[in-house]
């Protein structure tokens, strides 16, 4: 959570602190500059540590004020991705609630990562827009800042700094913690949530350059021919290939990436996964081709009703075959 960073700086000693020792003078004026400030991805700036080297002190023409290059540590706040860490509440909206850690509040739970059930209620004292109550059994909790809130850290964000604001927006930050959960998923950057994440993995039919390909169609035009052809002559291995082709070029592609957020990978390049088409990663599944299952589309088929049930049903379905 806390790192000591060493960072070398070029100040001018206002003359208003000439009057203090060196040391003391420019630890005030690095305070001042440096405190309470983010630094793109080095953290919150939380206080100095300490100094190790002060250089110059040169009066340059026209200034009044000594310039020194120094050389010193910095404790910072930057919490690293899958760390927990307590807060309390800061404020709850219909959106779900922000979190304080008493120095640093720019920590957002959005409202579908909160325990289920919960629900949120106007709050009669006024305190927060809303109240947020979780319903465990017949016992009613509020989540109110008397409780400490523990979260998993799922990245740390450093936002651009905006050219201007619209009226009545909250105060920019510069380095906003956002929580981790299965229900979020982050695709180049920008991280999107929903209580089921579907991403369909496929590859588009191609024709290879041979003798004759200039008389030929894939399936997916074959399936906007205006009318029946009289005569038609399928190439059965040419699609055969085909899926062999995609799928070894979907292995080497997909596979290693997969492999380094934990997916076991089987020795052709397809997915581990169990009866239940889980994988090695929690709260992950795979279906269809991709499986390390038999590669039939009335096989995916199935996998995928199964799925279904499991998500919306509440009915687990072995899909071993």
């Amino acid at each position: 959570m806390f790192y000591l960073s060493k960072i070398e700086h070029t100040l001018r000693l206002p003359p208003h602190l000439l009057r203090l020792p060196l040391n003391e003078a420019i630890k005030l004026e690095l305070e001042n500059v440096f405190l309470d400030k983010v630094i793109a991805n080095l953290g919150l700036c939380i206080s100095i540590y300490d100094i190790k080297e002060i250089e110059g002190g040169f009066v340059y023409p026209g200034e009044g004020a000594s310039t020194h290059t120094v050389k010193f540590r910095l404790v910072v706040f930057r919490p690293f991705v899958g760390e927990i860490i307590a807060a309390k509440l800061k404020e709850s909206d219909a959106n779900g609630l922000r979190l304080s850690l008493g120095f640093f509040e720019d920590i957002y739970v959005p409202s579908h990562l909160l325990p289920s059930p919960s629900r949120s209620e106007p709050d009669p004292y006024g305190r927060y827009e809303v109240k947020w109550i979780w319903e465990f059994g017949d016992t009613k909790y509020v989540i109110d800042g008397l409780d400490e809130i523990k979260f998993r850290v799922l990245s740390v964000n450093y936002p651009s700094i905006p050219i201007e604001q619209a009226e009545g927006s909250k105060p920019f930050a510069p380095m906003v913690i956002n929580i981790e959960d299965p229900h979020i998923v982050d695709v180049d950057g920008k991280f999107y949530s929903a209580r089921h994440i579907l991403i369909p993995v496929g590859g588009r039919p191609f024709i290879r350059d041979i003798s004759g390909s200039e008389y030929a169609i894939d399936s997916d035009a074959a399936l906007d021919l205006p009318s029946k052809p009289e005569k038609i002559a399928i190439c059965w291995w040419w699609i055969h290939c085909l899926g062999i082709s995609w799928h070894l070029q979907w292995s080497s592609k997909r596979g290693a990436c997969l492999e380094k957020v934990g997916v076991k990978m089987t020795k052709n390049g397809a997915i581990e996964v169990d009866e239940y088409s889980g994988t090695a990663v929690p709260y992950t599944r795979a279906v269809g081709d991709v499986a390390d299952k038999i590669n039939l589309t009335p096989v995916a088929l199935m996998e995928g009703g199964a799925l279904a049930k499991a998500f919306f049903l509440a009915e687990p379905t072995n899909t071993s075959v």
